[in-house]
Formats: structure tokens, C-alpha cells, sequence
């Protein structure tokens, strides 16, 4: 630890190291956790969530490409701004569907919000990650096609076979 953090920092690091939650250290102190959540971000005790991470990658993969990107927070129904267009990062891995017949594919949560589901009509288009073990590969789908989904968006183990849900290659992570 460094001569720069506080003794009351100190010991929020110390309690969450010994397994306290946030929510009990933000009560100890009287903060909100929210507050302690991002002091522990901030000295690296506490790191972001994996949605959050790939978030932020596709969007840097975006910058390098010449987009104008600006990320939202993380209580909005859209993920960011991408050249002035509504946008929603999503990410899946390959998983077995069907174990009788070995089918694999890729699930994609579109309603982990109670608002994106109202708001889908909105969003001018999806970036999917598909995550096959080997790479990241990374898509556009126009959001329209997906207004009469409620939870869930499936692609077979080759997503460009999709008849359905006819995708744009966008790019390599």
C-alpha cells in the first residue's frame, strides 16, 4: 500500500481482504457501496465485471476503426454512442444446447435489464462477441430484427449460417 492512501482506505482494503462484503463495509463506515465498490476498483482489490471488460474493448476496437464512441453508464439501456447510432455490446461463449444431439451454439442475454425490454424498438444495433475458445470474433446485427425477442438470441456454432439473424462481420478482438 502506498504512503497516498488514507487509514480509513486501508481498512476498507483490509476488511474486504478478509471477506467482508461491500455492502457490510459501506454500512461500518456509512458510505454507500457503491462508494466502496469503486475505491476497491480504484487499488485494484476489486476488478471490473467480465461484461464491463469486453464492453470496453469493443469499444476501444471501434476507436481504432475511426468510430466516434461514447460509452454510457452502466444504468442506461444502450451501451454506448457509436457514430452517433444506439449500440449494445453482448458477449457469449460456444456451449453445448442440445446434449442428445450435440448441437452447440451461442446465447445471447438481450433482457438483462427489466428496461432494455421496453427499449429494444430503440437500439439501432447489437455488437456480439462470439467466444470460441480459440478467439473473439465480433459482429454487427441490426437491431430491428430482434424487436419480438423478449430474452434470448441464438446463433448455430457458425454464426454466419444464421439465415435468420443475417450478421456483419465487423472484426477480430
Amino acid at each position: 500500500m502506498t504512503n497516498k492512501m488514507r487509514n480509513k482506505t486501508k481498512k476498507i482494503i483490509k476488511l474486504h481482504k478478509r471477506g467482508k462484503s461491500t455492502a457490510e463495509i459501506a454500512q461500518k463506515f456509512d458510505m454507500k457501496k457503491n462508494t466502496v465498490i469503486n475505491l476497491l476498483r480504484y487499488w485494484n482489490e476489486l476488478r471490473q465485471s467480465l461484461g464491463v471488460d469486453t464492453e470496453k474493448r469493443v469499444l476501444d476496437f471501434m476507436r481504432k476503426k475511426g468510430c466516434v464512441v461514447k460509452r454510457m453508464r452502466g444504468d442506461n439501456y444502450f451501451d454506448a454512442f457509436v457514430d452517433g447510432k444506439l449500440v449494445d455490446v453482448k458477449s457469449a461463449s460456444l456451449s453445448m444446447g442440445n446434449k442428445k444431439t450435440g448441437c452447440t451454439r451461442y446465447c445471447f442475454e438481450i433482457n438483462h435489464k427489466e428496461s432494455v425490454s421496453n427499449n429494444l424498438d430503440l437500439i439501432d444495433y447489437f455488437l456480439l462477441v462470439f467466444k470460441d475458445g480459440v478467439g473473439e470474433t465480433l459482429y454487427k446485427l441490426n437491431a430491428e430484427r430482434t424487436t419480438h425477442l423478449k430474452h434470448m438470441l441464438t446463433f448455430p456454432s457458425d454464426p454466419l449460417n444464421s439465415r435468420k439473424y443475417p450478421l456483419e462481420f465487423v472484426g477480430y478482438l
